[in-house]
C-alpha cells in the first residue's frame, strides 16, 4: 500500500495546505493505523517522507487520501473560526509557487474550503494579495492567476513581503474598504458583571513541615512579618506575643516543633526556643 506520505503530498497539491503533518500523524496513528506507510512504521517523520517527494498522487491509496483530505478540513477549521469576526479578509496567495505549489489551485481550494465551512464567511469582501511578485517563477503566474481570480481588478494587489513593493498601497486600500464596509450590529447590553470574591479570614493560619522546619502561613501572622523591622528588639517580642495570642505557638508544640527548628513565616526564618 502506497505511504501515506504521498497522500498527504497529494493533497497538500490538490488542496493548499502545508505543515499538518503532525496532526495528520497524530489522527492517523488513533484512528488508520493501518494507512501509516513503511517509513511511518519505522518511526521516520512524516514531514521529511513528504519532502524526499513521493511518484505523485497516481500511486496514493484512495482511502488514504479521502481521509487526510477531510483531516485537512478538520485541522484548519480552528484559525478559520478566528476570522469569523471579520468585515474584510484578506486572501494570501503564493504566486511564485514555493515548492512546486500550484498557486491557481491554492487560491481555489482556500475559497472552497470556507464554503464549506461556513458559506456566508465566502460571501465576505475579500481582496487577492499576490505575493512573492519579486522571484522570476511569481511572473509566470501572474497571467493565469488574475484570469482565475473572480474580483474586479482593483482588489488584486501584487506585493513583495521582502522588498515591501507594493504593501503601502495594499494597506490604503485596505483601510478604505473598512471605512466602506459597515461594522457588526452589535448593541450594547445593559447589564453587570460581578465576580463575588469570598470572604477570607486574616485569622486563619496553617502549619506544615518544610524540610527540617516548619512554614506557618497565614494572611494575618506574614503581613505582620513583612512590616517588621528585625533590628529592633521590641518588634520581636511583639511577634512572639501574637504568635501566642493567635495560637500559631501552640499548634506549632502540637505539631512537633524542638528547640532550634526553624520556623518559616512569609520570607523570615526564626528559630524557635523553649520558653520556661
Amino acid at each position: 500500500m502506497p505511504s501515506i506520505a504521498c497522500a498527504a503530498q497529494a493533497a497538500g497539491e490538490q488542496g493548499g495546505v502545508k505543515r499538518v503533518e503532525v496532526e495528520l500523524t497524530r489522527e492517523l496513528r488513533i484512528q488508520r493505523p493501518e494507512l501509516l506507510g513503511r517509513r511511518e512504521q519505522q518511526g521516520r517523520c512524516l514531514a521529511s517522507t513528504i519532502r524526499g517527494g513521493c511518484s505523485g498522487a497516481k500511486d496514493v491509496d484512495p482511502g488514504a487520501l479521502e481521509f487526510v483530505q477531510r483531516a485537512r478540513l478538520r485541522i484548519r477549521r480552528k484559525p478559520e473560526r478566528l476570522i469569523e469576526r471579520t468585515r474584510l479578509l484578506l486572501h494570501l496567495v503564493d504566486a511564485a509557487g514555493v515548492d512546486g505549489r500550484n498557486p491557481v489551485d491554492d487560491y481555489r481550494q482556500i475559497n472552497e474550503e470556507l464554503r464549506q465551512y461556513q458559506p456566508e464567511l465566502a460571501r465576505r469582501p475579500q481582496i487577492v494579495v499576490l505575493n512573492k511578485t519579486d522571484l522570476p517563477e511569481a511572473h509566470a503566474n501572474l497571467d493565469r492567476l488574475r484570469a482565475a481570480i473572480t474580483l474586479p481588478p482593483s482588489q488584486v494587489f501584487d506585493i513583495s513581503a521582502a522588498t515591501r513593493a507594493g504593501v503601502d498601497a495594499l494597506m490604503q486600500h485596505v483601510a478604505a474598504r473598512l471605512l466602506e464596509i459597515p461594522g457588526p450590529n452589535r448593541e450594547a447590553r445593559d447589564e453587570q458583571l460581578t465576580w463575588p470574591v469570598p470572604e477570607v479570614d486574616e485569622r486563619l493560619f496553617s502549619v506544615e513541615p518544610e524540610g527540617a522546619g516548619w512554614r506557618v502561613r497565614g494572611k494575618k501572622i506574614e503581613r505582620l512579618i513583612s512590616m517588621t523591622n528585625f533590628a529592633q528588639s521590641e518588634s520581636l517580642m511583639r511577634i512572639q506575643r501574637v504568635m501566642q495570642a493567635s495560637g500559631i505557638s501552640n499548634a506549632l508544640i502540637t505539631a512537633g516543633v524542638q528547640e532550634g527548628d526553624t520556623v518559616y513565616i512569609e520570607k523570615a526564618a526564626l528559630t524557635w526556643a523553649d520558653q520556661e
